[in-house]
């Protein structure tokens, strides 16, 4: 599957770091999706998809975080939103949406089907901070 719009992110620590900056400062709302379960990769094809879309101006990509343990380090790059980064646990979420100024705004729990609805939600949340 081609997935145009995402960047994995790779296991080596350092080099998720430099990749998942980088990510952050060009200017896209964000979907950070978690791990490689069904429901992982049922929402990465779906969200690389809306994430074609530019409404309202918002461009849009998608972060895959297969590793989870990644997350402990990377989520210290994201700042509190409508939710609180502390709060997310990547075993329980199957992604977030963050805003243009790095801010969770959405969490999808694992006890969800990702659709286009929910992703589209999630987009939406995301552009609204």
């Amino acid at each position: 599957m081609a997935l145009d719009n995402t960047i994995i992110l790779p296991d080596n620590e350092a080099e998720a770091i430099a990749v998942f900056s980088s990510a952050l400062a060009n200017d896209k709302i964000s979907i950070i999706i978690f791990g490689d379960t069904e429901k992982a990769n049922l929402a990465a094809p779906l969200a690389d998809n809306l994430a074609k879309t530019i409404t309202a101006g918002f461009h849009r990509q998608v972060i895959w975080m297969k590793n989870i343990a990644l997350w402990a380090n990377l989520k210290s790059h994201l700042g509190n939103g409508t939710l609180d980064v502390n709060a997310i646990d990547p075993n329980q979420t199957i992604c977030i949406s963050i805003s243009l100024s790095n801010k969770v705004e959405y969490a999808l729990s694992t006890s969800k089907t990702p659709d286009n609805i929910t992703l589209t939600l999630a987009f939406i949340n995301a552009s609204k901070a």
